[in-house]
């Protein structure tokens, strides 16, 4: 896992992110190597917050990488509430028109490509108003590896999905009914967007599929696995929690159990083809999330 300083403030798709924190948890829980205790995390009382960030890459036409920050397809905040014994996860869809510190009114997944993490935070921070202390990144190729790792993961898909994106050069073909994904093809769930709901419906995908991934890799079937992902975590993910914060972030999501963990879309409304947020319900929201 490569660790970065917080001075150099800051990707992570959700279902990573939760893959990741339960395999943390599975492999030190069992020895007793921490309880899930996050007063030393909290900046504000009784709550942890932390951006999770899962980048894309567009390409130039020589095939280069048209971007030195990748572009974030998703953008996660998550609010572990430790007075509250739950986690809040709120999505917030990556064409949300916002005010990029520095670069005037653009989409959310355009700070990232301007200043990396610390630019993303700091957009999130102003958009909310709430102190966004750590952050987390895995790009699509962690997110693949990582599934493939699992064994792949069952997913009733919904509709048949098909769709080429010249610019970010990635398919998908997946046929309707229930089925085992592997990493390309729960890849291609995750990032399908090209139906009436847009980035919502993406989101929703998501959604289900952390579901689905996190019950798989928290169950005892999965154990034998457990070596194999923690490996690729190491090698894919990059953060700014150190490896014992994150042994304590997994230890709680373990001890919480997934059914206290709530996932919302930030409210809003279409403007075009770009969301808006409704400010003050999303500010109900999180206000919420962050009450101890």
């Amino acid at each position: 896992m490569r660790i970065l300083s917080r001075e150099r403030g800051g990707a992570l798709l959700i279902v990573a992110f939760f893959l990741i924190a339960a395999i943390t948890a599975l492999l030190v829980v069992a020895r007793g190597l921490s309880s899930g205790d996050l007063t030393s995390l909290e900046r504000e009382p009784g709550v942890v917050t932390m951006l999770l960030l899962g980048t894309d890459r567009n390409y130039a036409r020589s095939g280069a990488v048209a971007e030195r920050y990748a572009r974030t397809d998703t953008v996660i905040l998550a609010c572990l509430n430790t007075s509250q014994q739950k986690a809040y996860l709120f999505s917030i869809p990556r064409d949300t028109i916002v005010e990029i510190p520095g670069h005037g009114s653009g989409l959310v997944n355009a700070a990232h490509v301007y200043g990396g993490p610390a630019l993303a935070v700091e957009t999130v921070e102003n958009l909310l108003q709430v102190n966004i202390p750590y952050w987390m990144v895995v790009d699509f190729e962690g997110f693949q590896k990582l599934i493939d790792a699992l064994g792949g993961v069952e997913i009733n898909v919904e509709k048949d999905l098909r769709y080429y994106d010249r610019a970010g050069d990635f398919s998908v073909d997946l046929k309707a009914g229930k089925q085992v994904l592997d990493g390309e093809e729960a890849l291609q769930y995750a990032r399908f967007r090209n139906d009436a709901l847009g980035d919502i419906g993406r989101v929703r995908r998501q959604q289900k599929l952390l579901a689905a991934i996190a019950q798989k890799a928290m169950s005892i079937q999965s154990i034998n696995r457990w070596p194999a992902l923690y490996r690729v975590t190491d090698q894919t993910v990059q953060t700014n929690f150190t490896k014992l914060e994150m042994v304590k972030i997994g230890s709680y999501l373990k001890k919480v159990g997934i059914e206290k963990i709530e996932t919302r879309t930030l409210p809003g409304n279409f403007s075009g083809s770009h969301w808006r947020v409704d400010d003050r319900a999303a500010q109900e929201l999180v206000d919420a999330a962050v009450t101890p």
